[in-house]
């Protein structure tokens, strides 16, 4: 009779057991998947913020009346002549602007990347976790399945 049982396939409530651990599966795949999109994200606007970083020191460099290129778009920059370099206007939102000096932006921008490498470990850690009960879901479904 066992030989018969194994012959029908699994049970139904196996079969049940089967869904429901493969839809949780799925869904951790998701949200995985997710995580990774968003943390690409946030490894870019790392790259941006020190890339601002290093242009505002350089700007700090550049004398006022010298020739320099200022980006319009990707890849697209007109010539301009350098004003005071020591004071730079800060968006803070609201169509609100404030003016700051070369060490107080560097140190704006300064915490807005560390804010971003935080977020990048807590994600980092969020989808170790996610890969962990992956790894738990798969043996649950191995096991059933045997």
């Amino acid at each position: 009779m066992t030989d018969k049982k194994k012959a029908e396939g699994p049970s139904v409530e196996k079969q049940q057991q089967l869904q429901q651990k493969y839809m949780e599966f799925q869904m951790l795949q998701q949200q995985m998947k997710q995580i990774s999109e968003n943390m690409q994200q946030v490894t870019e606007r790392i790259a941006e913020v020190s890339k601002v970083i290093e242009n505002v020191k350089q700007l700090g460099e550049v004398s006022e009346g010298n020739e320099i290129l200022v980006p319009i778009s990707n890849g697209i920059f007109i010539k301009a002549k350098s004003g005071k370099t020591t004071d730079f206007l800060v968006n803070v939102g609201s169509k609100s602007v404030v003016q700051k000096d070369q060490k107080g932006v560097i140190e704006l921008l300064e915490k807005q990347k560390v804010e971003l490498i935080e977020l990048q470990n807590d994600m980092t850690r969020d989808l170790g976790e996610l890969e962990d009960n992956g790894m738990r879901l798969q043996d649950e479904l191995q096991a059933i399945m045997r």
